[in-house]
């Protein structure tokens, strides 16, 4: 483990979120975006892979969404569709 790992595991970062961290380090992304400890790690996933496909993933960086909520906008946004029918707290992806 380096120093800015252990730095974060300090800060109470998991080893999960800390391997996504680095992750997007190593993808050279903005990890201040998401490298806060209220998001999980797979939240944290979400928001890494729309910054390394280059959407607007400040859009759903936010935690009130669960990760399957970011995934299914993520998409939505690689696939240039009108997100915002869909990219509210209305719809959960527990939702029948």
């Amino acid at each position: 483990m380096n120093d800015v790992q252990q730095d974060y595991e300090k800060l109470g970062f998991t080893a999960d979120q800390i391997e996504e961290i680095e992750s997007g380090r190593q993808a050279d992304v903005d990890i201040s975006i998401y490298a806060k400890p209220e998001f999980l790690a797979i939240q944290m996933r979400e928001i890494r892979l729309g910054l390394i496909s280059k959407v607007e993933a400040q859009r759903y960086a936010d935690s009130v969404y669960d990760w399957f909520q970011m995934q299914e906008i993520r998409e939505g946004m690689e696939e240039r569709l009108d997100i915002e029918k869909y990219a509210c707290l209305l719809y959960t992806s527990d939702a029948a």
